[in-house]
């Protein structure tokens, strides 16, 4: 649906109304639609504080748990829960050993991950570090990660954190149909997530930011291919091609085969990305919220 900010235009006033009566707080504007205000800049960190944030305990009691509360984390962070959270995810999944990366190198990207996402009220850095949340829940549960090497399972955190990079706060259909420069670059095609994907890869051109700076080429080849589809596969309008595709594959789902393993790990992405409404039930409302703030009122 195209975005509307007018309640005549794409909702009738009845439904307008409704929404905005039980989705949004009238008496406080509780998301800035500024979205031009500078995100708060993120401190870096290095070795010691990596070891020592005093976010340590409470990330270790909540990280990679279904009901963990990221607009929470967010607010008692102060705004720097892309780095804590990026960096003790990182830590619980041995990225840094897997990438060859130093602390340094990897506060850096996370800064600028956390301020490549643009002040919109669902599709922000909360909603990044959320979806990788919900990707490190379902890789720890029922021996999920035990398929995959190490390298895919950090591609895969990574790519969740970055999956909706730079996103505008309106959808593909807008885009397309505003004749966006996006859309004409990407030619109409999974505008945003190309775009999501193209704005990971550029941070990485900066060299105090490219945590694949130590791999060797064949294994950047690979995690560059493999983040792109991941990050691409989240277009919605791919939904039910890739629900059926995996559907179909259940019967003969050979782990041991690339395709299979890349395709179940599209499908954690996925699930992630959409999995709030499966989370408890005031957690849920929070998040839908922010979709109905962003895309119709």
């Amino acid at each position: 649906m195209l975005k509307s900010n007018n309640p005549d235009q794409g909702i009738n006033t009845e439904t307008f109304d409704f929404l905005r009566t039980h989705f949004t707080d009238q008496g406080n504007q509780l998301y800035a639609r500024d979205r031009r205000e500078p995100i708060k800049h993120l401190s870096s960190m290095d070795s010691k504080a990596y070891n020592f944030s005093p976010w340590n305990d409470y990330l270790e009691e909540n990280i990679c748990k279904w009901g963990f509360d990221m607009l929470k984390f967010k607010e008692l962070t102060k705004g720097t829960h892309m780095l804590e959270f990026g960096c003790s995810i990182f830590k619980r999944f041995k990225i840094l050993k897997t990438l060859g990366c130093s602390t340094e190198t990897m506060s850096s990207f996370l800064t600028s991950v956390g301020d490549g996402y643009k002040r919109n009220p669902y599709h922000n850095s909360v909603h990044g570090a959320d979806v990788a949340n919900g990707c490190g829940y379902i890789l720890e549960n029922n021996n999920f990660k035990d398929h995959y090497n190490e390298l895919e399972i950090s591609c895969v955190i990574i790519s969740a954190l970055v999956h909706d990079l730079g996103h505008p706060g309106v959808n593909n259909a807008f885009l397309v149909a505003s004749n966006s420069q996006e859309a004409i670059i990407y030619n109409d095609q999974s505008v945003l997530e190309n775009f999501h994907a193209s704005a990971f890869f550029n941070i990485l051109k900066k060299s105090d930011c490219n945590i694949l700076n130590n791999l060797q080429d064949k294994d950047y080849r690979f995690f560059r291919k493999l983040s792109i589809n991941l990050i691409l596969d989240t277009d919605l309008t791919k939904h039910f091609v890739l629900v059926t595709q995996f559907k179909n594959s259940m019967d003969s789902l050979n782990m041991k085969e690339d395709g299979h393993k890349h395709l179940s790990l599209s499908m954690c992405l996925k699930c992630a990305d959409v999995a709030h409404g499966a989370k408890p039930l005031a957690l849920h409302k929070k998040w839908s919220r922010r979709v109905l703030e962003e895309f119709f009122l």
